[in-house]
This record gives structure tokens, sequence and C-alpha cells, in this order.
């Protein structure tokens, strides 16, 4: 049975997507990496499948017929789903389609909060919602084991440091996409289910909420620009290193890795895994890297200077160190004190709400053993294999990928739409994700070794060898 995972921003999300692709190997699938116009151009090349989503938006509906009628499956899992203000922003009717999933058997949550909003919105009984907790998780686990070789080689390089990641893209967007709050990006596909009075309420709440956040996210920036000078000059001892998300506009980090001594930018595609594990401490502002910080190194800071309760984490602030004032904030450098969030039995029942596989349960193999529940080989009709017109296809495709590719360096070189999109698919290539199988198979749960196999252009199947 295959099974096709979908990748969008290769930094975040190919590590845990390369785990769970590892996990369901092992489980006897077939497993593909690969993009979303990868897999859609060859739809009806590729042998049918489970396509594993990472949301259930509508910009999927006009995708879904062709899926269908090519003998596809859908499943997934919202990858955003952790972090919400409000139920609308998990199954709004312009963030979830119930079309998507009309005909599939299962999808996955999070936790016993996502699954509480899913089951009482999705009326559909054939429809299994399973808490199984997220892959990036069960990867977030494994840092030491994994990435121990990688963090010990950013320690060499640069010595004790405190890690600021950042997290800022409604007010320093690289995409103009994201610059315009008052034109949001909120196409829907037409459903006779939904009338055009609660597609216009969902549109100017939508417009509300980016308002606030972009506003919020704007006060915030202001605030962490003021924080980089202050630990210039209060800290100048101490080697602060700032990752700006890679949706961010880089160009005002280029001039801020100039700007101060002690204060470095790196630009570096590689997950941010080991530099939470490298580093002393992590300060972050309203970012789920406080929730990869408390897995990895047991808390983090969350200084959040400008208050705006509607916009703050709820989970954030309950597993990290709230600081608000500069002076605060001073005071835990000044001591030298590495925070560790103490745990308490609310801390757990809130963590466990939210994240299914927060302890001992491994995510990857409850979505693995749910599928081979719920789906049948026999259910995907396949045809016998004509390797010229593959090889055809892989030609075709390649060229094509190479002519776009020249075009948009001659044409869209400084398009910020464009380089926000490029940046998200750096590293989703055959040898990176050979590099990583290799790192991330020699865990103890993988036993064995895998190769990683390109028969359709862009789409990487991981295999075990023989």
């Amino acid at each position: 049975m295959k099974i096709y995972i979908l990748i969008e921003v290769a930094k975040r999300e190919l590590d845990s997507k390369i785990y769970l692709a590892l996990m369901l190997t092992k489980l006897g699938f077939e497993v593909a990496i690969t993009k979303k116009s990868r897999l859609y151009e060859k739809l009806d090349l590729i042998d049918p499948g489970i396509i594993f989503f990472k949301s259930f938006g509508p910009k999927y509906e006009n995708i879904i017929k062709k899926i269908r009628q090519n003998n596809h499956e859908v499943t997934g899992i919202d990858e955003e789903g952790l972090q919400f203000h409000s139920k609308e922003l998990l199954i709004g009717k312009l963030r979830f389609s119930k079309k998507i999933l009309k005909d599939s058997k299962v999808i996955y949550c999070w936790g016993d909060k996502s699954k509480k909003i899913y089951k009482n919105f999705i009326k559909n009984k054939n429809l299994n919602i399973i808490k199984s907790g997220n892959p990036r998780i069960d990867l977030i686990k494994e840092t030491n084991k994994i990435y121990k070789g990688q963090a010990e080689k950013l320690k060499i390089r640069y010595g004790k440091f405190i890690l600021i990641p950042t997290q800022f893209l409604q007010a320093n967007p690289s995409s103009k996409e994201m610059a315009n709050v008052k034109n949001p990006n909120v196409s829907y596909t037409a459903d006779v289910s939904v009338s055009e009075k609660e597609i216009s309420n969902f549109v100017n709440e939508k417009i509300k909420k980016l308002e606030r956040d972009k506003n919020y996210q704007k006060k915030s920036f202001q605030f962490y620009d003021k924080l980089y000078s202050f630990l210039n000059k209060n800290h100048s001892n101490r080697l602060f290193i700032v990752r700006p998300h890679p949706g961010e506009d880089l160009e005002y980090y280029k001039k801020l890795d100039k700007k101060y001594s002690n204060i470095k930018v790196t630009f570096e595609s590689t997950p941010i895994n080991p530099w939470i594990l490298a580093s002393e401490l992590v300060i972050s502002n309203n970012c789920t890297t406080a929730i990869e910080a408390f897995f990895i190194k047991g808390g983090s800071i969350n200084y959040i200077p400008y208050k705006d309760l509607k916009s703050e984490y709820f989970l954030n602030k309950n597993i990290s160190l709230e600081i608000r004032k500069l002076k605060q904030l001073s005071k835990v450098l000044n001591n030298n004190l590495v925070y560790k969030k103490k745990i308490t039995k609310k801390n757990i029942k809130i963590l466990k709400s939210f994240i299914e596989n927060y302890k001992s349960i491994n995510s990857s193999k409850v979505i693995g053993k749910s599928l081979k529940k719920f789906y049948k080989e026999n259910i995907f009709k396949k045809e016998k294999e004509n390797y010229i017109k593959r090889y055809f296809y892989y030609l075709l495709y390649f060229l094509k990928s190479k002519i776009f590719g020249f075009l948009n360096f001659i044409f869209q070189s400084k398009n910020p739409d464009y380089l926000s999109q490029k940046n998200k698919r750096i590293d989703l290539n055959q040898n990176t994700i050979k590099e990583k199988v290799s790192i991330i198979s020699k865990l103890k749960i993988f036993k064995g070794n895998y190769k990683v196999l390109e028969k359709h252009y862009g789409i990487y199947l991981i295999k075990k060898a023989n």
C-alpha cells in the first residue's frame, strides 16, 4: 500500500515527515515524500494510494475530484492544529472543508482538545477521528539521539550562546500576500452548504483576527528591536544567536547581523532541534519553539513585552517562563539561570489535552496501525508499470522544472513571494532526504538500512534496503 506524504516547508517539516515515513515503512507501507505540485501533476501516473495532507482547507477542493478519479484516498493531520485562539481557526468554513474528507475513512488530530472540536463539527459517522499527537513530537523526544552530533558542532563553532528564534510573519513578511491584511487569502470554492452570509461573516472575522495579530506582532517586533539593543548594551559578554522564521523578510536580519558584535543571525536551513539542544537558553515570543524547547531542554523564556491576551497562546504560557519586562529578563541572564519549567499535575493535564503523544505514546505508530485497520490493500487498483512511459514522463517533468526554474530566476529573482516559496522548498531533494534518512534511521525503533529512490521526478520513495 502506497502513502504519499506532502511537504510544504522543508525546514520545519521534513525531518518529522521522514520519521513518520520510516515508521510507516517499518509497518509495511511503501512511502513517498513530495511537495503538492509534484504530486498533483502526476496523479494519473503514480500508483493509487493514500495522500497524507497537512491541512484540510478549501484550497484543496479544486484537486480533490482528480484525486478521487485516480483512486487515491485522503487522510492527514492539521500541522497548525495545535495553537488556536478559537475553534473557528481550526474548523472555520474557510479553514476546514468537509468536501475534502467526504469519502475519507480516518483523520488525525493533536489531542483531546482538537478532537472534541472536530467531533462536534464533522457530522460524518463514517469518518474516524484519531487522537494521535504529531510526528513532530515523536522527533523532538528523540532530539538528543538524532541531533547530538550537530549540536556538538554548533557548540564548537559558537561556544556558549542563547538562542532567539523569531516568528514575526505578519509584522515582517517576505510575502506581499501576508502583508496585505485588508485582502487576505480567503478564496473559497462554492459549496451549497455555505451561505454567502456565512462566508462574509467568516471573512470579516478573519480580517479582524489578522488585523489584531498583525498589530500584536508589529508591536512585539518593535519591542524585540529594542531587546537586541538592550542585550548588546547590558549583556555584551553573552552571545545571542537570532534565527528568523523562513517566511520573514530577511533584509532586516542581515542588517541586524552587522549591527551588534554579540548578536549573530543564522540563515541556515537546518532544523531548529540541534540549535535548541546546543543553546544555554531559548528566548521566544508567542512561538511554538517554546513547546519544542520544553521537550528538549525542559523549558524556555516566553518574552512577551506587548500584552494582548487574545493573541497570546495559552499552551506556551503554561510550559515556559513568562517575562514581560527587560529588567526581569536581565535578572535571569545575570544569575545564569538555565530555566526549567516545574512539572505539575496541572501542567501534565494541560499538555495531554493539547498533545496526545506528549509522553510515551508514539504518534507515527498510532497513525500507521490505524491506517492498516481502516484501509485494505485491495481497494487500490494498480496497473502494470510501463517503464518507457515512466522514463518519458520523468524526463518531461524534469525539463519542465528546470525551464520554469530558469525563467523564475530571470524574471522573479527579486519577487518576495517567489523568494518565500523558494525558501520553503530548500532541502527538498533526493540527496538531503538520503542524508536525513541515514541519520534518523539509526534510532533503535527503526533498526535497519533504508534507501531513497526517485522513480517519478520530485517524488522520493523511502524503502527498506535488503
